[in-house]
């Protein structure tokens, strides 16, 4: 698959580049990563920016003991990398995985840095994203700064289930995924799992767990 084709079948990777120089399109390739793989852990030197087109990333920052913070995940066109670049760095600050099979456009640092400078249409979108991401991440790093551990799983579930509009909602997480979500460790994440299940406030079924309207109901009065 071509670049060209790429862009032509993705309507929005066609409105995003609708300006950019021949030149630095044709400078371009495609890769694909798997699911489950590092695209590039905190401290590699970034030699491109990633462009999400396809697929499902998370984007979290690994410390010495093994526990995973997570920031976020990104399921939409979007870049990976480009604020380093534009920081004046090329030394990566996050850890970066693909957890679905992801499709990506590498640019080159110089060619990302041009088509910048050159394409106002391009600049806008980037800060527009830019501005989104730090306004949801503000919100969320200082929640999980304030709060408890406890009161971040609640609210999590509460937010899960209120996105399926379902009488019963599963949690399709792994422990550890769960872990990595709220920003704790496995140990604290079960503690507060087993505390919920001993109030009655969710069931756990296969190591999943559930959640029902009035088990919803119960954590949304805990938290208000």
């Amino acid at each position: 698959m071509t670049i060209e084709q790429i862009i032509k079948n993705t309507p929005q990777l066609n409105q995003l580049m609708e300006n950019i120089p021949l030149s630095i399109m044709n400078r371009m390739f495609y890769k694909i990563y798997k699911a489950n793989t590092i695209i590039f852990y905190k401290g590699d030197s970034l030699s491109y920016i990633y462009l999400l087109f396809n697929g499902e990333v998370q984007i979290s920052n690994i410390f010495k003991d093994g526990c995973v913070f997570e920031i976020h995940r990104n399921n939409q066109i979007s870049f990976i990398g480009e604020q380093t670049i534009l920081a004046g760095n090329d030394i990566a600050s996050v850890t970066v995985t693909a957890l679905k099979d992801s499709e990506f456009i590498l640019i080159r640092k110089s060619d990302f840095l041009k088509w910048l400078e050159l394409d106002h249409q391009f600049t806008l979108f980037l800060l527009r994203s830019l501005a989104k991401r730090n306004y949801e991440n503000s919100k969320e790093l200082g929640s999980k700064g304030y709060y408890s551990k406890q009161y971040l799983l609640e609210k999590y579930l509460c937010t899960q289930f209120e996105k399926n509009d379902c009488a019963l909602v599963v949690i399709d997480k792994t422990r550890q995924e769960l872990a990595d979500c709220i920003g704790t460790s496995l140990r604290s994440l079960e503690r507060g799992i087993s505390e919920l299940k001993k109030d009655g406030n969710i069931s756990v079924v296969k190591r999943k767990i559930t959640i029902n309207q009035l088990q919803y109901n119960r954590m949304v009065n805990k938290l208000s």
